[in-house]
């Protein structure tokens, strides 16, 4: 789990440096205010970029998670959370928010952090 955890702080770092996410301060991705959303029915790829420039809150996706997917049009003044959860809604992607940036995981609902043991199978012993 902790490797999981660096992992995506290590992709948020490059994923800032190569100014492909905009950044945030600790108190600035605690924000929960609401801000207005337009969001079209497209390819996740394009809206999920959208969403992250309209909310300034990051997003960090896996191009072949998202590229077959279409997300749902957005239209109003949500927090960003709400605005996420209404464009993800029934696509089969969720989202999960990393506290300490205030950045947004996508990744399919069916993806799992780590995979459970095979039945039966016993811990390794040294």
């Amino acid at each position: 789990m902790r490797a999981a955890a660096n992992l995506f702080r290590f992709a948020s770092a490059w994923l800032l440096a190569l100014g492909l996410v905009p950044g945030r301060t600790p108190l600035e991705a605690a924000d929960s205010s609401l801000r207005a959303y337009d969001l079209p029915r497209d390819r996740a790829e394009r809206t999920l970029k959208l969403f992250s420039q309209q909310s300034g809150h990051s997003v960090i996706m896996a191009a072949e998670t998202v590229h077959t997917i279409r997300t749902n049009a957005v239209k109003g003044t949500f927090t960003a959370p709400e605005a996420l959860a209404r464009m993800l809604a029934g696509t089969g992607l969720s989202a999960t928010r990393d506290g300490p940036t205030g950045a947004f995981a996508v990744r399919t609902e069916n993806a799992r952090r780590d995979p459970p043991p095979p039945a039966g199978a016993k811990p390794a012993t040294q």
